[in-house]
């Protein structure tokens, strides 16, 4: 018998446990949510053009945070690509990744069609200041800015329904 309760002690224990560690988080999460998207912070795409130029002020703007052998991350970025002139509408679509601008321009070059002008700007972060700056630590990440440059929301990992409910808020 003393056994059986020390197991349900135990069990007890480490939900209680990990339900504490489950609220610290969203504490930290929505701590860290309070980002804003300074464009003057970042001055040129992987094709060294100024994306000041390329970005339009009326617009809100949705950062993609990802790795090309991601495969989850291509999961998103197609469905935002076969939704591109509906997301485009709205978002300036800005592709963040660690990788660089080398292999970036690449897998730009497979996924956009080269009949197609794209409106995705591609950004290499190779010094993981952006990475840090916004707290990203799983791909995909993608964080929706305001056009006043403030965060509004966030989904990490990969997440089809936040896109398909982005996308139907249009």
């Amino acid at each position: 018998m003393n056994r059986k309760k020390y197991c349900i002690a135990t069990v007890i224990f480490i939900v209680a446990s990990t339900m504490s560690l489950f609220t610290i988080s969203i504490r930290k999460h929505s701590y860290n949510a309070s980002h804003s998207f300074d464009m003057n912070s970042i001055h040129m795409d992987i094709e060294n053009r100024n994306i000041q130029l390329s970005m339009q002020v009326t617009k809100s703007i949705m950062c993609i945070f990802f790795n090309t052998e991601c495969d989850l991350c291509a999961k998103e970025i197609l469905y935002i690509k076969d939704n591109l002139d509906i997301f485009s509408r709205k978002y300036n679509l800005v592709l963040i990744s660690f990788e660089d601008r080398h292999k970036l321009i690449n897998y730009k070059n497979e996924i956009i069609s080269k009949d197609k002008t794209s409106s995705l700007i591609f950004i290499s972060d190779s010094n993981f200041e952006l990475i840090e700056k916004y707290n990203v630590s799983v791909f995909p990440t993608i964080l929706v800015f305001s056009k006043n440059g403030i965060e509004e929301s966030r989904c990490t990992g990969i997440n089809i329904d936040f896109l398909k409910q982005l996308k139907s808020n249009m």
